[in-house]
Parts: C-alpha cells; sequence; structure tokens
C-alpha cells in the first residue's frame, strides 16, 4: 500500500501512516529525517496514565531485543514516544506463513524473549514489565525475535488468549504475569492455539519436557509459577542442550543430583529403585569416588573413564548391577590427573545413553561449586538435593552456595531442596530447618547406629536399611515429587 504523509512533526519526523488507537495513544509509522529511517511515533494525550515506567528510562535501554526509544518530548500539549522501527513479521504474521514451529525453534524464540525480561527485570532503580506480551508485540527480525510496544498498560487492554487471568481481576501487572504470557506463546507455537487457563491436558505429539515449562509458566495461581524470567529461561537452556545431545524427554526420565554425601545419593538411589522401576546412580566425583564402596561392589570392568573415552551407547549394557534389586552403577576411579580436564559432554552424553532403559538417574557428585561436573549435574538434573549432615554448619554453608548458583548460575530456586541426614533427634532436626532460608527443607534422615558400624567397616547399608529410614527416604522422595 503507498503511504501518504500525514503531518509535520517537530521539524523532522513525519507521520507517514497511522497504525492502531487505543485508549488515548494513537501509533503511527514515521520518517527521521536526520537519519532517513523509519521510526515508530506514539502519540499520548496528557490524561493517560504512565504510573511505572518512566521514559527517561526507557530512553536508556540497550537490548539487541528491544527497540531503541529515539526521542520523547511534549508538543501542543501531548507526549510523543519516537521509536525505533525493526523490520520483519510479527509473531502472529510469521506463523501464519510458516505454520507451527518445531519444538526446537519455539524454544530458541522464547529463549530470546526471556533475555529480554531478564533484562528489563535488571533495570534499576524499578525492574520494568511490560504487561502486554502477545504474537503482535513481537517481531522475528534476521532469525531473533524482539519484543516490542513495551510501556505502561491497564488491565484493560491486555489482550486476552496471552494475558494472565488475574489481570482481568484488576490485579496490577507483575512479572509473573509476563511469564504466563510467555508460557501462552511457548504453547501457540507449537500447536497454533491458545492453552485453556484451566486446563492442563498435555497435546499428545508434546513432549513432556517442553510441556512441563508451559504448564509450570500458566498456573492459574501466580505463586505456582517460575518467579524470574531467569529461572524459565535456564530450563529452557536445558532441554536445548539435551536436545543438541539427542535426547528427548518422551519417557518423563528424572535426574536427581545429590552433591557432597555419596551415602545419601546411593541409600535415595535404592529407594527409588524399590519403589519406581529401573535407576541408575553415577559418581561423578573424580577426587574422592567411594559409591562402588558403600553399594559393596569391590571390582568392575567399565567405569566413568572407561565411558568418556569409549562409545558411549555400550553405557546401557557396560553398567554394574547391584545384587537384590533394579539398581545399576556407574562408578568411578580417583583421578586426580583428569580432574581438570572434565568432559563438557559427560553429563549429556550419559544420559543420553540411557534414555529408555532407566526411570532415575542419580548423580553424586562433589559438593565443590568449582567443580564443571558438579555444576553441570545442577544444571541438567530437575532436581538437586543437599544433604545437611553438618547441621547448622552446612546449613550456612548451603545457603550462601544456593545463592550463588540462583543469581550467578540463573538456576531455579524451585529445584533445590535441603534434606538432614544423621540427625538425631526431631528438635535438633526443627532447629535446623529453621536456618534452610535459602530453599525449601523436606526433611531429614534419621541418625542410625548400625549404617554408622557398617560405612565404617566398608560395608554396604542400603540391603539392611532400617525401615524407619527407608520409610523416611520415600516421605523426603515424595515431597520432591520424583515419585510421581
Amino acid at each position: 500500500m503507498r503511504c501518504k504523509i500525514i503531518k509535520k512533526l517537530n521539524e523532522r519526523y513525519n507521520y507517514i501512516q497511522q497504525l492502531s488507537e487505543k485508549k488515548g495513544v494513537h501509533v503511527f509509522l514515521g520518517y527521521d529525517e536526520v537519519t532517513g529511517s523509519k521510526v515508530i511515533i506514539k502519540e499520548i494525550s496528557k490524561n493517560h496514565s504512565k504510573k511505572e515506567n518512566d521514559y527517561s528510562i526507557l530512553r536508556r535501554l540497550r537490548h539487541p531485543g528491544l527497540p531503541i526509544v529515539c526521542d520523547a518530548f511534549e508538543l501542543n500539549g501531548l507526549m510523543y514516544i519516537v521509536i525505533e522501527y525493526i523490520e520483519g513479521k510479527n509473531l502472529r504474521e510469521f506463523i501464519g506463513a510458516k505454520g507451527c514451529l518445531s519444538e526446537e525453534d519455539a524454544l530458541k524464540i522464547i529463549g530470546d524473549l526471556l533475555e529480554v525480561l531478564d533484562y528489563m527485570q535488571s533495570i534499576k532503580p524499578k525492574p520494568m514489565i511490560h504487561g502486554d506480551i502477545k504474537p503482535e508485540n513481537i517481531v522475528i527480525n534476521d532469525g531473533h525475535s524482539a519484543l516490542i510496544d513495551f510501556g505502561s498498560v491497564d488491565s484493560s487492554d491486555a489482550s486476552s488468549g496471552f494475558c494472565a487471568p488475574e489481570r482481568f481481576a484488576g490485579i496490577p501487572k507483575s512479572i509473573e504475569a509476563d511469564i504466563y504470557s510467555v508460557g501462552e506463546i511457548l504453547y501457540f507455537l507449537i500447536t497454533g492455539d491458545i492453552k485453556k487457563v484451566y486446563s492442563r491436558k498435555k497435546p499428545t505429539d508434546m513432549n513432556n519436557d517442553v510441556y512441563k515449562i508451559i504448564d509450570k509458566s500458566t498456573r492459574k495461581i501466580p505463586a505456582d509459577r517460575y518467579h524470574r524470567p531467569s529461572d524459565m529461561a535456564s530450563e529452557v537452556h536445558r532441554i536445548q542442550q539435551l536436545r543438541k545431545s539427542g535426547v528427548n524427554d518422551e519417557n518423563g526420565i528424572k535426574i536427581i543430583c545429590i552433591p557432597g554425601c555419596p551415602e545419601a545419593a546411593c541409600e535415595m538411589a535404592y529407594a527409588i529403585s524399590s519403589i519406581k522401576g529401573n535407576v541408575l546412580i553415577v559418581d561423578l566425583d573424580m577426587l574422592s569416588p567411594s559409591v562402588h564402596t558403600i553399594l559393596g561392589v569391590d571390582k568392575f570392568g567399565y567405569c566413568l573413564q572407561d565411558f568418556l573415552s569409549g562409545n558411549p551407547s555400550e553405557l546401557k549394557s557396560r553398567c554394574v548391577t547391584i545384587k537384590k534389586s533394579s539398581l545399576q552403577m556407574l562408578p568411578c576411579r580417583v583421578d586426580y590427573e583428569n580432574f581438570e580436564n572434565a568432559d563438557d559432554d559427560c553429563i549429556t552424553g550419559i544420559i543420553s545413553g540411557t534414555t529408555g532403559y532407566f526411570d532415575t538417574i542419580v548423580i553424586s557428585c562433589s559438593g565443590f561449586p568449582y567443580d564443571k561436573y558438579f555444576m553441570d549435574s545442577l544444571i541438567y538434573s530437575d532436581i538437586t538435593i543437599f544433604p545437611i549432615v553438618k547441621g547448622v554448619l552446612d546449613i550456612r554453608k548451603y545457603n550462601s552456595m544456593t545463592r550463588f548458583l540462583c543469581d550467578r548460575q540463573n538456576l531455579p530456586e524451585d529445584k533445590i531442596f535441603f534434606m538432614g541426614i544423621d540427625i538425631f533427634n526431631e528438635n535438633i532436626s526443627n532447629s535446623i530447618a529453621a536456618g534452610a532460608v535459602e530453599t525449601s527443607w523436606i526433611g531429614s534422615i534419621p541418625n542410625s547406629l548400625w549404617r554408622t558400624s557398617l560405612y565404617s567397616s566398608g560395608k554396604s547399608y542400603i540391603f539392611s536399611m532400617k525401615k524407619k529410614v527407608f520409610s523416611r527416604y520415600i516421605r523426603v522422595l515424595n515431597k520432591t515429587g520424583v515419585l510421581n
């Protein structure tokens, strides 16, 4: 369509074509005669509310996924905002032309979008919230997505279908509401439809791992959703990395990381195997491996080092089977020389080589935060359980570590748990639990002198585990959702 110049503005900008109008805001496509580029011009009446986002802050925004606010001024009693025009199709046009996307392509777009929201949350002194995330406000340009039309949006302006349900009850916009919209966008990209607020039914052709992200981000109650864009982005990144290694979570395999306490890892793996299918425990502590000793295995012909240098497809047939159980083990030998050369693809290779053969993988690793396998285990695991052995001393250490991991490594807070082990009595347990301020306390495993005497003599305890101890492990696991 041929554009017609409507009006000269401020001796610099030309209105070219009106694009939209709503509640005191007119949006025009314009032309900047100084730079020679197209711009978006917002004409805002003085009675239009502008409560949260000051446009002086908008002008300082610099992110490849956001248009630049070029200018902001008042003229003839009206407020004008001049914004960079981003070429490309909006998401609805893009899907209309191309059709529904693969899960991988959809996750790429969502990853870009979450990166933008995370940047907006980092704005000081007050984080920015978009408030109206919908396909029309996302532009696909050169393979990347950009979020446009940001600023203060009233609940009455928010778009149905992609808007969080609480917004229509008059509740102010929030980051949880934006996260809801992102979940709806992900569902739309893959299915072409809008997910109903009350529906938790998974489409038959959608993988479990992707649907878990959609389900959590679109929960009806805001507190049940991801609390930060980085939390959701971490889950998206985890799936992307697993997919690169050929792993699609069609069978819902559970991955549990238990750092710093191989005894707890072995006992928990055994408890899971007694209740739910085939379980693999992997020893990733190259400096102090002990899983094989705890499980009573003296000789083994295949270990972690053989897996790293060999054929990953052999893993499922070479693991050591633990007698009297459906538990299998990938042991490790002490290897100081190769500790510094930890393999980047170790954990994804283990997951890829065992998918379809195991229901659960339990990872026992060092609790040292700069151990490569420790960090990778946390990233790829569904949940991480820090065993609290030394009471308040461990609580202080792991509280600090959790803050670091969540803030610097973008790990979701709700996938990290604290669990006491060898607690002598419930009063002490409750006192320790009160100090677990950074994450969820899921209970404690009682002290057993029988456990101590067997482990100190180098014998396995798990096959003679006390009934009280076993039932406590089951109670703890139920709180994490592992047995669901």
